[in-house]
């Protein structure tokens, strides 16, 4: 893969050795989500932090395990946990927290990927566009733009049929009404 935008990639790449060792070691799975993701499954973007994905009941190891790795919880919104490095200027590390369903059912479909030279797993495109949908639905402003800059190239670089019942059902569950007009405008007649 490349860099990704990252400004330091062999800290980040010994950040995500690190914590697929943990994952091993500890029994703590997860998957690597956010721009990263974006960048294994075609589009070539920037990004300056670390998303991963991970059950809400492992949130307690995998806060220690990022300990030992220098990092400690910085903020707390809920569903998103977000690390900072103890150390100035550490690349951020955000951590979303799901169900243990939810996370089966992502798992499940991952897809292995070799980032930064490190065997991890991302979530299928449709599961990562569902991700960036339900995103969408609760960003505004710049954070929305991103997310909506994200879906857009996904579809267009991977040539999605954005008519199907399937692509109506993803945008229904977890996007919105506008969102899906939008990208029925924007490709709805080019599939």
């Amino acid at each position: 893969m490349s860099s990704g935008g990252l400004d330091n990639v062999r800290e980040a790449a010994e950040l995500l050795r690190e914590i697929a060792r943990a994952g091993v070691e500890c029994n703590l799975p997860f998957l690597v989500i956010g721009g990263l993701a974006v960048v294994e499954h075609g589009y070539g973007r920037t990004t300056e932090d670390m998303d991963l994905m991970i059950r809400r009941a492992d949130r307690p190891a995998w806060t220690e395990r990022f300990g030992l790795l220098g990092y400690r919880e910085w903020r707390d919104g809920g569903s998103f946990v977000q690390y900072e490095q103890i150390k100035p200027d550490g690349l951020p590390l955000d951590a979303m927290l799901v169900t243990n369903g939810t996370f089966a059912k992502l798992h499940g479909a991952a897809v292995p990927r070799a980032m930064l030279g490190v065997p991890v797993l991302i979530p299928c495109l449709s599961h990562l566009l569902a991700l960036k949908l339900h995103a969408l639905r609760h960003t505004h402003g710049a954070r929305g733009v991103k997310d909506m800059g994200d879906i857009v190239s996904l579809i267009e670089h991977n040539r999605l049929d954005v008519t199907t019942a399937e692509f109506r059902a993803l945008c229904d569950e977890h996007g919105t009404t506008e969102a899906y007009e939008s990208i029925q405008r924007l490709f709805g007649g080019k599939r």
